[in-house]
């Protein structure tokens, strides 16, 4: 009996003991969680929660290996956020969110307690003493967030109780980071409204494009967090776009920080961007990636660029130009929310342009009018050729700029051959007044016989004469000549050059052939009072 009762006190005691041990492992659990959930609630970012979480899962467990995996914005890989003991540091481990325990946590969303490591096929081995692993994904509904890893360099170091205690730390910590991310969304969310109607104040507030465009770069580049952010108008046309606004964030780098303002690119350079402006798309590009065109990344390479969001600007269903945003620090994959809420500003912007290109049309239209309305009182009021000529240059170079401008008339005793007057414009023994040139030696001559307006787009792709190369030795890149027609015949041509190649369109024609009218009857005029 003494035996027995003996056995029995024990087995009380044992109970007892064991009963209190579970009591204070489920104490010191609900002490950690407590304490987690107090020191992660205190952050609302990401890389702060993780940081904090770890540090303090580290303090109050002892686990000699702490780390929390987090995914990209892709969703494809995850890095180490954060990390205490001997876990990979932040950084030195990246993996597939199916590669490693980590990865098989994290897209099974299963607890994986590994005891030892060395009879895992999928174990990735970074730290060769490293024997049991135990990985928790944090999971919030059906959402993964991320993975809290554990790492021992012993055997089966982790139980069941460990197992549970890790489980209810990573949802707090879970919980911590769901809370971050709608309090990010909701901040998101505040800033796409601000920028938006930010926009589109500035909008309404002033016609002058330069101010609208440049205050829409700011608001866009500081929307998305880009380190900087640019605005070009694009010229279909010619294939050229041309810096209009640019905003540079505080974070740029020192090759971005040189100013890309005025400048103007040949597309042809760029096929990717042509092809996002033909088909109304967004565009991504890094400059590791295998596919770009060597000018493209050539000339991310130039400007310290990593990342790269292209948006076409669209006005009454043309492309007007795009926007770009830059991104230095880092490679980076924009998301979809990023890319509608650039496309939204970016609207802001090409109606900008268009409403500028509008007013710009209106007060050209009336200058031009009254352009006409002076040209006319001033030539019909005199009858000397020559400051009939110098009044034509001057007004014409006014409403059109050029930075060439001749008239050629044919000579008397022989038609066929045309006889120049430089009114503006570099001289030389080949170009300047007095020149003669035969009219199938030059479109200026075509243009007299047919009667109709000559353009030549771009000298450096096409010379058809050999006055073309003179003209482009010049500098010259484009021209338009224009009979001056009487009574259906053509008394001479009006000729206007520019160093930009395009400069000149049909856009141009009504104006110029109003003109045109106008000189044929004061140049007829002055020739009848000569005789």
């Amino acid at each position: 009996r003494l035996m027995q009762s003996a056995s029995t006190q024990i087995a009380l005691a044992l109970r007892n003991a064991r009963l209190y041990e579970q009591q204070r492992r489920l104490a010191e659990r609900q002490a950690a969680l407590y304490e987690v959930l107090r020191t992660v609630g205190e952050h609302l970012v990401p890389d702060a929660i993780a940081r904090r979480a770890v540090e303090a899962v580290a303090r109050l467990t002892g686990w000699p290996a702490v780390g929390v995996f987090l995914p990209d914005g892709t969703g494809s890989l995850l890095a180490v956020r954060a990390a205490a003991g001997a876990a990979p540091a932040i950084g030195e481990l990246v993996l597939t969110v199916d590669q490693g325990i980590t990865g098989r946590a994290f897209h099974t969303r299963q607890t994986q307690y590994v005891p030892n490591t060395g009879l895992d096929p999928d174990y990735v081995a970074l730290n060769g003493e490293i024997r049991s692993e135990l990985a928790v994904p944090l999971c919030r509904g059906e959402r993964v967030l991320g993975v809290l890893n554990l790492e021992s360099d012993r055997l089966a170091a982790f139980d069941a109780e460990d197992v549970r205690m890790a489980e209810s730390l990573a949802e707090a910590i879970a919980l911590a980071l769901d809370n971050a991310r709608l309090y990010t969304e909701t901040q998101q969310r505040l800033r796409e409204q601000t920028s938006l109607r930010e926009a589109a104040t500035v909008l309404s507030s002033t016609l002058d494009l330069e101010s609208v465009l440049s205050h829409i770069a700011e608001q866009m580049g500081r929307a998305l967090e880009v380190t900087s952010s640019y605005i070009s108008t694009f010229d279909v046309r010619a294939q050229t776009s041309t810096v209009v606004a640019e905003y540079i964030g505080p974070e740029a780098s020192p090759q971005e920080r040189v100013s890309d303002l005025g400048m103007t690119y040949d597309e042809e350079d760029f096929t990717g961007t042509i092809e996002s402006l033909r088909g109304d798309r967004a565009r991504i590009v890094h400059v590791d990636d295998s596919h770009l065109r060597q000018t493209e990344r050539a000339h991310m390479v130039r400007y310290g660029g990593r990342s790269v969001l292209l948006m076409p600007l669209k006005a009454g269903g043309e492309v007007v130009g795009f926007a770009e945003l830059w991104e230095s620090r880092r490679r980076r994959e924009f998301t979809a929310d990023e890319i509608a809420l650039c496309r939204g500003i970016a609207q802001q912007a090409a109606l900008a342009i268009e409403r500028a290109e509008l007013f710009q049309l209106a007060q050209t239209h009336a200058a031009r009018a009254e352009a006409l309305n002076q040209i006319a009182r001033a030539i019909s009021a005199n009858l000397n050729l020559d400051d009939i000529l110098g009044i034509a240059a001057r007004e014409v170079g006014r409403l059109v700029p050029s930075d060439r401008i001749s008239l050629a008339l044919p000579l008397e005793r022989d038609p066929t051959r045309l006889r120049f007057w430089l009114l503006k414009g570099a001289a030389n023994s080949e170009l300047g007044s007095g020149v003669q040139m035969a009219t199938e030696d030059s479109d200026v001559g075509l243009a007299f016989t047919t009667g109709l307006p000559v353009l030549a787009s771009d000298l450096a792709k096409e010379r058809r004469f050999g006055g073309d190369d003179l003209l482009f030795k010049q500098g010259i890149r484009s021209y338009i000549c224009l009979p001056l027609m009487q009574e259906g015949q053509a008394l001479g041509t009006l000729n206007l050059g520019s160093r930009r190649p395009f400069a000149y369109s049909d856009q141009n024609l009504p104006f110029l052939e109003q003109f045109g009218q106008q000189l044929a009857v004061a140049i007829r005029n002055a020739q009848v009072y000569e005789e």
